[in-house]
């Protein structure tokens, strides 16, 4: 059983085994992660929090399946832009990059399991599951019985207190359960697609080329209005392009300080921040710090690193 925290999002993201991940904080405040993490056999079971709504970009390890259980909170998580409703669980396959949005104030439990001991069970024990379509489709509804059980099996399956945890094949069996009588969550909006394909392209373009991220350029360069590419990304994201954008540039920001890249002046007008004190009030305003308190951080921990080796 590991337990860790972290005072950054994107350290945070690092700390889940075995994942691909990278994670940009876009609400406002100090930020506070903590994991709870058990390898049982080839079972990797967990209990992520977090204090503020952030962006993740995920990918589990090729041969696995993972299942995603949120805590409920007042605001709805986001797969791929589509919102989590109640009792419903999230699946992606191993090898495949999506993209969460997860509110503040949340918590999910997770489970990654390897494919071929589910597909073995599944023909021992007669279940019927689509695994094309599970591999395609990442939002499914549960029955609130079904969906209840499964976290109080993982509660107690990550209960640092408990004498022992469930058997791997009982884990398994709730996981069968819990997919043999899910119901595949209809996509609400045909225009989905098309909205998360503008939304994707324009954030591929700041990242690029962070010099021409104002709005009426992006406008420009994908040919859509203003309007459009606002609704867009409200559906998409729940927030507006303006402020989802300048968060990730503000993150892409911070994880160049927290390397120490270069000084706060010159990453900054990399990221396309050229105002040095409009920048230092929205990133204090993001971060809950100042990005000079973070470029110290990074020649702290270099300063005690070297220290070891002495």
């Amino acid at each position: 059983m590991r337990a860790i925290s972290a005072d950054d999002a994107d350290e945070h993201a690092n700390n889940l085994t075995d994942w691909q991940q990278q994670y940009d904080q876009v609400s406002a405040g100090a930020f506070r992660g903590t994991l709870l993490e058990r390898h049982q056999g080839q079972l990797q079971l967990f209990c992520e929090a977090t204090s503020q709504a952030v962006r993740q970009s995920c990918c589990v390890p090729e041969g696995f399946l993972w299942l995603g259980l949120p805590v409920q909170v007042a605001q709805a998580i986001r797969i791929n832009g589509r919102q989590a409703p109640q009792h419903a669980f999230l699946t992606r396959p191993g090898g495949v990059e999506f993209e969460l949005i997860t509110p503040a104030s949340y918590a999910i439990y997770g489970i990654v399991v390897p494919k071929a001991a589910l597909l073995q069970l599944a023909g021992q024990l007669g279940c019927q599951i689509d695994w094309a379509l599970l591999g395609q489709e990442p939002l499914w509804q549960a029955s609130p019985q079904a969906y209840q059980r499964c976290c109080q099996l993982l509660a107690r399956c990550l209960d640092p207190a408990a004498d022992s945890a469930p058997p791997d094949g009982a884990v398994l069996s709730f996981v069968l359960d819990l997919l043999d009588n899910a119901q595949l969550e209809p996509l609400a909006a045909r225009s989905h697609g098309r909205r998360l394909q503008l939304v994707s392209a324009a954030r591929a373009r700041v990242l690029a080329d962070p010099q021409q991220a104002s709005i009426a350029q992006l406008c420009q360069q994908l040919n859509v209005s203003r309007r459009t590419l606002q609704y867009c990304f409200e559906a998409v994201t729940g927030q507006s392009p303006l402020h989802y954008l300048r968060a990730l540039r503000l993150n892409a920001v911070r994880r160049a300080l927290l390397r120490g890249e270069g000084l706060v002046t010159e990453v900054a007008a990399a990221w396309g921040f050229d105002h040095p004190s409009q920048f230092a009030s929205d990133y204090r305003q993001l971060f809950g710090c100042l990005p000079s308190q973070t470029r110290d951080e990074h020649w702290d921990l270099v300063s005690s690193n070297e220290a070891k080796l002495v």
